[in-house]
């Protein structure tokens, strides 16, 4: 199957590059092309990680400081039950 789409693939490149150029040539710039569109992916990927660990970072400072926050409400109306007491 996966070479029955790389043939028609290579044909198809062969008709949009022409025929005058060999199969090598041909396989030379698809590598080329595979290489770049590889190494742009890995590049889309690590930004998109970067990303996720600063928004969960963020996430986690927030959630810290909710949990800050509600505990200075609770110590807040547990002191003021009591001053009213």
């Amino acid at each position: 199957m996966c070479r029955a789409v790389c043939v028609l693939f290579c044909v198809a490149v062969i008709g949009v590059f022409g025929a005058d150029e060999s199969i090598e040539d041909v396989v030379r710039v698809l590598q080329k092309q595979m290489t770049t569109l590889l190494t742009r992916r890995q590049e889309d990927l690590k930004l998109l990680e970067s990303s996720l660990r600063h928004s969960l970072e963020k996430n986690f400072e927030l959630s810290d400081l909710r949990s800050e926050v509600q505990k200075l409400r609770r110590e807040r109306r547990s002191s003021t039950y009591r001053e009213a007491r």
